[in-house]
């Protein structure tokens, strides 16, 4: 599976359904996720977050102000990874 880059953006959703937020990585793996956000978020609050190559429900433990933006830190419950050539990976975190 190629490496989420830090340059990739995904789709943030705070309730299903909802209006979708625009937010640019900065990390993930197989325990959490980290997005850099226009918004911050109460804690706790479960968010799905959609990206290209994965789909993942995480709950954020922590939000940091960076300037004008937050980092929103998130520890995984679910995630599906999947691969541009076809192929796919998920795990229960």
């Amino acid at each position: 599976m190629p490496r989420v880059t830090k340059s990739d953006w995904a789709l943030l959703y705070q309730d299903w359904p909802s209006e979708v937020t625009d937010v640019r990585m900065r990390d993930l793996s197989l325990d959490g996720i980290s997005v850099y956000s226009g918004i911050e978020l109460p804690m706790p609050r479960t968010i799905r977050v959609v990206g290209a190559a994965f789909d993942v429900v995480a709950e954020i433990v922590s939000s940091r102000r960076v300037g004008k933006v937050f980092t929103l830190h998130g520890r995984l419950i679910t995630a599906l990874f999947t691969n541009p050539a076809g192929g796919f990976v998920s795990t229960s975190a």
